[in-house]
């Protein structure tokens, strides 16, 4: 997949909050067009990646018994561009949660610099329904690499066991 927008996940406390990483490289394809001398992320693909940070965050959270998709965007606010040669920070956190949807409220940060802020609304449904299972190890690939050395809270054993169940 090409659109994969974080590299890493930091921290992932179960049910509450993320925070993710991604390394802005100047070799992005879409830089060649966006803006050539004055490069900058397209704000498409910074909302991306607060919706995949969320999106990780509540399918983990889940044991995958939930497929979570952006539903709408509350609020965005861009405070500065998103820059190549920084790594983005993304920080999403719960606000609310209930049975079918929760709220989110995320900061995007390249160093000390506020770059983005959003509140985002993700639906959930259940996973089976969205995910069949001959696709289980593709998701079990990218999350284990996003999980790759994170911290871990809240999580009683290995919270890709669901996946690698499927993969026996």
């Amino acid at each position: 997949m090409r659109f994969l927008l974080i590299d890493r996940v930091d921290l992932l406390e179960r049910g509450k909050r993320i925070e993710a990483s991604r390394g802005v490289s100047l070799t992005e394809d879409y830089f060649s067009e966006h803006f050539p001398g004055n490069p900058i992320v397209p704000a498409s693909l910074v909302f991306e990646s607060f919706a995949q940070a969320a999106t990780c965050l509540l399918e983990i959270s889940s044991g995958f018994g939930k497929k979570a998709v952006p539903g709408f965007i509350h609020s965005a606010k861009f405070h500065r561009a998103v820059v190549p040669g920084h790594e983005l920070a993304i920080e999403m956190t719960v606000e609310s949660s209930g049975e079918d949807a929760t709220m989110l409220s995320g900061v995007a940060r390249q160093g000390e610099e506020r770059c983005a802020t959003i509140k985002l609304g993700m639906i959930t449904a259940p996973f089976d329904a969205y995910v069949p299972r001959r696709y289980r190890p593709f998701y079990l690939g990218i999350y284990d690499i996003w999980l790759r050395g994170a911290d871990l809270v809240g999580f009683d054993g290995d919270p890709l066991e669901a996946l690698r169940d499927e993969g026996a």
